[in-house]
């Protein structure tokens, strides 16, 4: 899969009420990212308000921690 240069390759879980990556959950794939948050804060993870969507370096200041980087063949 190719990426955008600026796209670190993993995805993290977007607030759409307070536009923001919430949680600091940085997963390789979609999925992975959902189940995180499930196990996060388990059946409220079926509202509205959560989308999964790739991050950028550009959202690093959303971040505690170092953003991390999936290498891509």
């Amino acid at each position: 899969m190719k990426f955008h240069e600026s796209h670190t390759g993993m995805f993290g879980i977007w607030s759409d009420v307070s536009k923001q990556f919430v949680f600091g959950i940085q997963e390789p794939s979609k999925t992975k990212a959902w189940k995180s948050l499930y196990k996060k804060i388990d059946n409220d993870a079926r509202k509205w308000r959560w989308r999964v969507k790739p991050i950028r370096q550009r959202d690093a200041h959303m971040f505690k921690q170092d953003l991390k980087f999936r290498e891509v063949d």
